[in-house]
């Protein structure tokens, strides 16, 4: 795009989105429930979605230690549990909705639950007998099976949650129309780059494609219930 990148971490989910509102990024790599309870006031757009195993679709995946009695999510109850990050979807919020229709909360549900603020902590936690349970991201736990596979070799999943939207990439509004386009077709012709193309392989994922914002609307509306988180 003829300008410097600048590549800006951060812990948690909601930092992130604080980048954004206060306009201090342009483009973000979103955890789909962080987008989802994105209530910033920098407005932002969709730019594209991560394409997984011919999908732009995945699950909360509900994990356990292989030498665990737990076989069920109904086994969880009074035993301890890891959530990765408050505004999280995989990780914490579809824990939440799935526990609504009892009229229960986590703390009611669960001994104990802890914040690991990283879906590979949440693996590394159940794997070391940290805490009992983790609910996160299907398409990190593939991830993680090629990458740490001493790790998963030590859990066994008991439920899933989903399908979900995968997680979105998304871009200031006020970028001018040229830096959108110019943008989009970076990320949707990435996958065609020879040198681009064994990164994305190495992290799991097929291409970027557009966006398609009714996947998402439905999980709004429950962040919006919860008060719009951030």
């Amino acid at each position: 795009m003829g300008r410097p990148a600048v590549l800006i971490q951060r812990k948690t989910y909601e930092e992130v989105n604080m980048l954004m509102s206060n306009g201090d990024a342009d483009l973000a790599f979103m955890s789909t429930g962080a987008f989802c309870a994105y209530r910033g006031l920098t407005e932002i757009e969709l730019l594209s979605m991560v394409e997984h195993e011919q999908t732009t679709l995945y699950k909360a995946q509900i994990i356990v230690h292989k030498d665990s009695d737990l076989y069920s999510f109904q086994d969880l109850k009074g035993h301890t549990f890891a959530f990765t990050d408050p505004l999280s979807y995989s990780g914490h919020m579809a824990i939440i909705e799935h526990l609504k229709p009892q009229n229960i909360r986590p703390e009611q549900y669960f001994s104990r639950y802890i914040y690991t603020y990283s879906h590979d902590k949440s693996i590394w936690a159940v794997a070391t007998k940290a805490v009992e349970a983790a609910s996160l991201d299907s398409m990190i736990f593939d991830y993680a099976q090629v990458r740490t596979p001493e790790l998963t070799a030590n859990l066994r999943t008991i439920s899933y949650i989903g399908p979900l939207p995968t997680g979105p990439v998304v871009i200031n509004k006020n970028l001018s129309a040229q830096q959108k386009e110019n943008l989009r077709n970076i990320f949707h012709t990435m996958h065609e780059d020879p040198e681009m193309k064994p990164v994305l392989k190495g992290l799991l994922i097929d291409r970027f494609v557009l966006p398609n914002p009714e996947l998402y609307r439905p999980l709004q509306k429950i962040y919006d219930q919860a008060g719009g988180l951030t």
